[in-house]
């Protein structure tokens, strides 16, 4: 192996190249968990900072690259010491990515890994910063003699003495509930709190990969590893139950907490020297403070009982048969960064209800829990969450009328610890905090009560910003930010962080663009799709239900939506996937999810044909939901506006399976896919294609216009017929104007309202942005008047509402980012992408700046326009006056390629623009196009609906376009 890496390219300069950055494995930042012994590997190639570097065909623009992977964790690497795999020279296409799968299969345990990359010149770049990765257990053989522990136990204690050259060690911990582990009294890992993962116990169970560096570990001393499993999600038996009582669910349903661990501890040459699992020989056991915890209800803990260290006894081993869930055989690593908690949250205010009861109020809605450190006395502490509030009452949502959502904490005398509770997180924004006579709360002292984020530790993607006059754009952004955070906890893109907290697969798919454009998710819409395509029916069921189906939410909860065909949510299937493909180039999750999608689409077809009227002809407009949530829909809305939403649904997941086909290089598929979407378009249209109304456009009913038309144009239908698509533009815009700029949508209808209108030009652009500007009901300004900080369930946010649920910001937060910034991939995981702000000179907003990471690197997208006061004067050599309109700086990662629409705001047209590339000095375009570098292309954009334009294609670099109107003096 080594021999191969000398023989790589001749070096023209050592080290003269900037070296590669954000080093993934799987997608994951190091330290990153795979599930897998070939993970792929990728890094990025910083953007080159001088303006005569710039493009593919830059000298400097990469070309080849190497990865080394050896044996332990980052911080005892060396290169050329412990090496698995030294992978050949990869060579980089033009668009192509600086990525490659493990050349060796790895077994289960620490690696550390980093790439170097060649120029077009053979200049080599320094070897990368070194990252880390691990690789959980593979096999049931890998959890050795392992077994289940529980037995009612939620404490376990392991005792371990290691040699001196210990150097690390990894805990693998199976728990359903959720679990938290400490090392001799330290915490080990990033989660307080013991998150489920909330899955399908009957085929999925995760487990968690710790690491513990060598300096918490005592040599040639006895170690104490200490391992708390809760219920979480696991332990009820219908998930979720709607008739939620406060009562033991454990023993009710004869479910309880579960665990099962492996630790092994390795010396500096990664070798193991020590290995403990879980088996009654090894580990004592005891019930512990926590007396019951519900991910639903909340939790109570007993502190009292940690005093009783008498307690402890030999664990019990649980076979897996006396358990309600069928154990699965295997259970693969939890690769979604594991749980933590964010910065303490202060409260806004703190209200005396009572000498025993304070309402807690936040400055705005998060999911996790309350924190209570200033206390004495023994007696109770109680918090109940709440979304909103009447007065000073909580208002309970529907199906926790009688109890709520509560932590109790039972404290003693002389105890100080922070009260945290733990296996239970809810939404909130209010907290009422109550104690017996006994307790006193000292709720006046600083960081007395405060509040912590929890959940799954998503990081941004990207960031937004508008101009300071643009406060509802800004809040807007905020609001569905919070939300998709709130809806992204249990490792599950969930329903609502608060009463239903569960994985509705239409929610998904109304907030997967947004989610995308503001969340690096690529690892939790894997386990999604897994779970989906795991729950897919195999062959007939009791429901007389195709094979080929798939459930509208997982986990499946046993009511009527257990066997529910929308494809307005099962869409989402081969959406999300073909989603993960542009945004991602998640090319291993479609391969796995190929064979499921080709079922659901032929399911769907097999049942249109023996379910439905012949004059839909094979169309699949299956619906139960219609546009959920609607404003003012009647039934005769409902079932027509079922029917078009759902078809186009279709259509956009056969356009999905192209995208998919494509880059697996299935091409025989792609094209009977597009011939199946032309077949099934031209049904579309003529069964929904209302052409005898005053105003022709799709639909039937002036209430469902609304959805109609922006899901008919989302599908593309009316994109071969440019007269058919303009009136359905126009019909699309007059409805929103004759509702004085109201929405009359639900989730799905909302999710492309903006965007179509958006997209058909300057007026429809204008219209959407007052629409998003309204303030009176029904809309998302109405909610901010009456004081949201997040998405609500429904427009009028009714009192058994929740009050942070992501479906109906789904179509917001992603015309937010597409609509202003510009950017949208056009290919797998950015390789091609476009930017193509859309500007009102009369609506705002006058600037906008996203900075959008990628599996590529950074895109940077910041414009500023100038209002005529404020038009920057020059004067050209020809003696004509020239007026700054634009200022627009963009930054092309070094793989990807870019066509970006500038757009001339004031120019009557193209002849009359001038156009500077200020970071080289350069002319682009003054009537004619001039080569700049990086730039391989430009041309008017002579018809476009927002006026004159022009149109660029860019190759890597940053570049900062003044576009300037001219005017003869």
């Amino acid at each position: 192996l080594l021999a191969l890496f000398v023989v790589l390219p001749h070096i023209v300069a050592e080290n003269a190249l900037p070296e590669a950055i954000n080093l993934r494995a799987d997608f994951s930042m190091s330290p990153a968990v795979v599930s897998t012994g070939t993970p792929r590997l990728s890094a990025v190639v910083p953007v080159p900072t001088q303006p005569q570097m710039r493009g593919s065909d830059s000298p400097v623009a990469p070309a080849s690259f190497s990865i080394q992977v050896r044996k332990g964790p980052a911080e005892l690497a060396q290169r050329d010491l412990n090496v698995v795999w030294q992978s050949e020279m990869y060579n980089i296409s033009r668009g192509g990515l600086m990525a490659a799968s493990c050349g060796v299969s790895l077994g289960s345990g620490t690696y550390n890994w980093d790439i170097i990359w060649w120029s077009r010149n053979r200049s080599r770049s320094p070897p990368s910063m070194i990252a880390q990765f691990d690789v959980g257990l593979l096999s049931t053989t890998d959890w050795q003699d392992s077994q289940w522990l529980g037995g009612g136990d939620r404490e376990f204690r392991i005792s371990f003495a290691v040699p001196l050259n210990t150097s690390y060690a990894t805990l693998y911990v199976a728990s359903p509930g959720g679990s938290i582990s400490s090392l001799n009294g330290e915490q080990v890992g990033t989660d307080g709190t013991g998150i489920s993962a909330w899955l399908d116990f009957t085929t999925y169970i995760t487990h968690m990969v710790l690491q513990i560096e060598g300096n918490s570990l005592q040599k040639n001393e006895n170690n104490e590893l200490v391992i708390r499993i809760g219920c979480g999600s696991w332990c009820p038996s219908n998930v979720p139950t709607w008739e939620h009582s406060h009562r033991n669910i454990s023993t009710a349903d004869g479910m309880l907490p579960v665990l099962r661990f492996v630790l092994k501890v390795f010396d500096s040459n990664a070798t193991s020297v020590v290995e403990v699992s879980s088996k009654p020989s090894s580990a004592l056991a005891r019930h512990g403070p926590v007396l019951f915890d519900s991910a639903w209800l909340g939790c109570v803990i007993n502190w009292t009982s940690l005093i009783d260290s008498a307690s402890w006894h030999p664990a019990t081993v649980v076979s897996p048969a006396t358990l309600k869930y069928d154990i699965p055989g295997n259970f693969p690593a939890l690769t979604v960064p594991t749980a933590g908690l964010g910065t303490p949250i202060l409260p806004q205010t703190v209200q005396k209800i009572s000498s025993t009861t304070i309402l807690v109020t936040f400055p705005s809605m998060l999911v996790g829990h309350v924190v209570v450190s200033a206390y004495s006395g023994a007696g109770n502490i109680t918090l109940e969450y709440c979304e909103h509030m009447t007065g000073t009452s909580c208002v309970r949502m529907a199906g926790y009328e009688k109890y709520g959502m509560k932590d109790i904490h039972i404290i003693h005398e002389n105890q100080s610890n922070p009260l945290t509770p733990r296996f239970a997180w809810r939404g909130f924004q209010y907290v009422l905090v109550s104690w017996t006579d006994e307790v006193t709360v000292d709720y006046n002292q600083s960081n007395a009560i405060f509040a912590v984020w929890t959940g799954a530790n998503i990081s941004n993607a990207s960031t937004l910003t508008f101009d300071q006059s643009s406060q509802m754009l800004t809040k807007l952004h905020e609001i569905t930010h919070r939300s998709q955070r709130s809806n992204s906890v249990a490792y599950l893109p969930t329903d609502c962080p608060t009463r239903e907290k569960h994985a509705w697969l239409g929610d998904a798919l109304d907030a997967a663009h947004q989610a995308m454009y503001n969340f690096w998710l690529p690892q939790l819409y894997r386990l999604f799709m897994m779970q989906i395509a795991s729950s897919q029916v195999v062959g007939k069921n009791v429901s007389n239900l195709q094979p080929g189906f798939v459930p509208v939410v997982v986990p499946c909860h046993g009511g009527v939506d257990a066997t529910e065909n929308d494809i307005s949510w099962t869409a989402g299937f081969p959406i999300i996937v073909g989603l993960l493909i542009k945004h991602y180039d998640d090319v291993d999750t479609a391969a796995m999810m190929w064979p499921h999608l080709v079922k659901w689409i032929e399911s769907m077809l097999n049942a249109a044909k023996s379910q439905q009227p012949p004059e839909y002809m094979g169309l699949p407009v299956f619906s139960s939901y219609g546009d959920i949530g609607g404003y003012n829909y009647t039934q005769a809305d409902f079932r027509q506006t079922g029917d078009i939403v759902s078809g186009s649904n279709f259509l956009l997941s056969v356009q999905s399976m192209v995208i998919i086909a494509d880059r697996l290089g299935y091409n025989e598929s792609s094209a009977s896919y597009r011939e199946l979407y032309v077949r099934l378009s031209n049904i579309f249209n003529d069964l929904f294609w209302n052409a005898s109304s005053q105003e022709p456009s799709y639909g039937f009913h002036d209430t469902s216009a609304q959805a109609c038309n922006a899901l008919a144009l989302a599908a593309g239908v009316a994109d071969n017929n440019i007269t058919r698509q303009s009136l359905a533009q126009n019909a699309l815009i007059n409805n929103v104007v004759r509702y004085q700029y109201h929405l009359t949508t639900g989730s799905v209808g909302t999710k492309w309202l903006l965007s179509m209108l958006s997209e058909s030009g300057q007026k429809g652009h204008d219209v959407a942005i007052q629409l998003a500007h309204q303030k009176t009901y029904p809309s998302w300004g109405d909610w901010i008047e009456r004081g949201a900080t997040s998405c609500w369930e429904h427009w009028p946010g009714g009192d058994g509402d929740s009050r942070n649920h992501i479906w109906l910001c789904g179509g917001l937060g992603q015309w937010l980012h597409s609509a202003f910034a510009g950017v949208s991939p056009s290919s797998n995981g950015y390789s091609t992408f476009v930017i193509s702000p859309k500007i009102s000179t009369t609506l705002g907003p006058k600037s906008t700046e996203q900075k959008l990471d990628t599996i590529r690197g950074t895109i940077t997208v910041h414009w500023e326009a100038y209002e005529s006061v404020q038009n920057k004067h020059r004067t050209d050599t020809a003696n004509a006056s020239r007026k700054e309109t634009l200022n627009l700086f963009v930054e092309v990662p070094t793989t990807s390629v870019a066509t970006l629409d500038i757009p001339l705001l004031a120019c009557q047209s193209a002849e009359l623009a001038f156009v500077e590339e200020m970071l080289s000095s350069s002319v682009l375009w003054d009537g004619i196009g001039h080569p700049v570098v990086g730039v391989e292309d430009v041309k008017p954009l002579n018809s476009s609906s927002f006026g004159a334009g022009l149109r660029a294609v860019l190759g890597a670099g940053a570049y900062n376009f003044s576009i300037s109107c001219t005017s003869t003096m």
